[in-house]
């Protein structure tokens, strides 16, 4: 054979080769990192919760060393504040600076309600980590993990009625969306069944004297109340401090008053009763061990439901992403997290299938002091819960 046409043939033999590479790696898939933006109230009002967040994410992706489908994770991290325009701003700098395929968060509501209408004009899909505003559920690429606000506080209105007998209720809620669903989700439940509120009461953001409200207490057979940390700390001790001697019911509270809150509240806090959907005292050995691992990673106590919730949201992600086969694609990955069905700490997650609003177990829970540590304690559960209370 003449040396040109041995020449020749080797060319068009490392052509055919590189072709041949070039075809394989278009059928493997995207290899680029899958771009996950994280929007947390760093620097709200309670920064500690939103760094036990973002532990909750990362505890998740690290499990999986931060690769999902045989791509690697990217995880963009925002700090969103408690402000509605500075969340708005830092979903544009996700969206239209790091090119992210999804975002988890915000966390708090109004702020949600800003940036959620912006992700879906965008074609993003958002997975929320705790409950929000039922009128989010109109947009496409929303799908509420941490289901609806009113929801869980319904539940405990019910119980309030029918398992402890209480028929007046007084409330004192935080004056704005997640402290109006919160309060007037639980009366709602409440006075579903029978019950009747006799007063209601709000506070503005940046108190922390409930002097006022404590002394125009109406008398009840209960008293509703729910805050934001810092402010339900104060709430709940300076109600002991002046003497009111109402049993006190917190929708939602192992959320804002954890176990590190209680310790610092003492036999104040003793008998008071919340909704949750967990808690670190939950007793089994799955839990357990899970516990186990997160303090492990923190070298601190697992206090409180925010490092679940947020490894709740993670988990649903990279499920979906692994039946996706790392397709990111918003039709694709939005009908994927919406099938999503998991086996979690609490039980079975789900999506309701009518809506785009998880469906999971609520916890009542009670502060006892057990060993000298103060602890919410489960004393009844309600599996695949979803009222969609408007």
């Amino acid at each position: 054979m003449k040396k040109s046409t041995i020449w020749r043939v080797l060319g068009i033999g490392l052509l055919l080769i590189a072709f041949g590479i070039g075809c394989g790696s278009g059928d493997e898939g995207p290899t680029e990192p899958i771009r996950v933006g994280l929007l947390l109230p760093l620097t709200g009002p309670d920064p500690a919760f939103a760094v036990r967040l973002r532990t909750g994410i990362e505890a998740a992706f690290e499990e999986r060393n931060y690769e999902v489908a045989g791509r690697q994770v990217e995880l963009i991290v925002e700090d969103a504040a408690a402000d509605p325009s500075i969340g708005l701003d830092k979903a544009r700098k996700l969206a239209e600076g790091d090119n992210v395929e999804v975002v988890i968060g915000p966390l708090y509501s109004h702020t949600a309600e800003a940036v959620i209408p912006y992700l879906d004009e965008q074609q993003i899909p958002n997975l929320s980590m705790m409950n929000h505003n039922i009128g989010l559920g109109q947009y496409k690429y929303f799908h509420g993990v941490g289901g609806v606000l009113k929801d869980i506080a319904y539940l405990m209105g019910q119980y309030a009625y029918d398992e402890l007998g209480y028929r007046t209720v007084t409330s004192l809620g935080i004056d704005y969306v997640a402290g109006w669903d919160f309060i007037n989700g639980f009366v709602d439940g409440f006075e579903g069944r029978g019950g009747k509120r006799v007063q209601e009461q709000w506070h503005p953001f940046e108190v922390f004297d409930f002097a006022p409200y404590m002394t125009n207490l109406d008398d009840a057979d209960a008293f509703a109340v729910w805050s934001i940390a810092p402010y339900a700390w104060s709430l709940v001790k300076q109600a002991e401090e002046f003497g009111v001697d109402l049993p006190m019911i917190s929708p939602l509270g192992s959320g804002t008053i954890n176990e590190e809150h209680l310790h610092e509240m003492g036999d104040a806090a003793v008998g008071m009763l919340g909704t949750a959907w967990y808690a670190p005292s939950i007793d089994t050995p799955e839990n357990k061990e899970w516990v186990a691992r997160i303090e492990a990673k923190t070298g601190e106590p697992l206090y409180g439901d925010a490092v679940y919730v947020a490894y709740r949201s993670a988990s649903v992600l990279i499920d979906a992403l692994e039946r996706t086969d790392g397709n990111t694609d918003p039709e694709t990955l939005g009908s994927a997290i919406q099938s999503t069905e998991l086996d979690t700490l609490t039980g079975k997650f789900r999506f309701d299938p009518d809506t785009q609003w998880g469906r999971s177990t609520f916890y009542i829970f009670r502060v006892d002091k057990v060993d000298d540590e103060y602890l919410w304690i489960p004393i009844d559960e309600y599996p695949d819960s979803y009222f969609g209370r408007e």
